[in-house]
């Protein structure tokens, strides 16, 4: 039988590791953080026709703040024509 202290730490990791969990979850379904864009916002505007993060803070009428989150905008453009592309062969 484990000890309280033992028991304890086993507790405290599997919290850790559902805590974790949810923070990427968390961190996922935000795109930019500065205004508030989440993934569906970013690929509502790919679907109306944006091509850069540029036409994504267009759409949404705000602009890049800190722009951590253009790479993303960027990753989620390219692989939607990715799969458009795909799609059409």
């Amino acid at each position: 039988m484990a000890r309280p202290c033992e028991r304890l730490a086993i507790v405290g990791t599997n919290l850790l590791k559902r805590t974790s969990r949810i923070l990427i979850e968390f961190a996922r379904v935000y795109v930019c953080n500065c205004n508030g864009l989440r993934q569906r916002d970013v690929r509502q505007a790919i679907e109306a026709g944006a091509t850069r993060p540029r036409d994504v803070f267009a759409r949404h009428k705000c602009q890049a703040q800190c722009a951590k989150c253009v790479c993303d905008m960027r990753k989620m453009i390219d692989e939607t024509c990715r799969a458009y592309a795909m799609a059409a062969e």
